[in-house]
């Protein structure tokens, strides 16, 4: 996981059930992810529990 804003904790909370993934807040509080070295859409959610809802769902629907 590519840390943009490490000393988030909601961030820090992702890191390690999330390997290969990039996350960053954006300045309108969301959490927002994508596989890391892509453009893929990113998935999002307002706290660390909802962003990792997300990936999970992303993860089973592209089959990695």
């Amino acid at each position: 996981m590519t840390w943009h804003q490490p000393e988030d904790p909601g961030i820090r909370a992702l890191a390690g059930r999330f390997p290969g993934w990039e996350v960053w807040r954006a300045t309108s509080g969301l959490l927002y992810a994508r596989r890391h070295g892509t453009r893929d859409e990113p998935v999002s959610g307002e706290d660390a529990t909802s962003l990792a809802d997300q990936i999970t769902r992303a993860e089973a629907l592209g089959g990695k």
